[in-house]
């Protein structure tokens, strides 16, 4: 899906993987026909508003990150 904000960039700084966003706006669906004859559509998202529910936090990434390497000082 192609959206597209044309209100503000200020927004851009909250918009990052992992946070939980919820958008609102106009949805519009494209065909057309690729180079190789080929039938294609894409849908698009005209945004009208942004609304951030839950930012992820930086340490609880590290945190869950540290938590998936293998540990090598095993007791046994």
């Amino acid at each position: 899906m192609s959206c597209a904000y044309w209100i503000s960039t200020a927004i851009a700084v909250l918009l990052k993987k992992g946070n939980l966003i919820e958008i609102t706006g106009r949805l519009s669906v494209n065909a057309y026909t690729d180079m190789q004859g080929e039938a294609k559509g894409s849908l698009n998202c005209h945004i009208d508003s942004i609304k951030v529910h839950q930012q992820m936090k930086a340490d609880a990434t590290k945190a869950e990150a540290k938590q998936a390497e293998p540990v090598d000082d095993l007791p046994f």
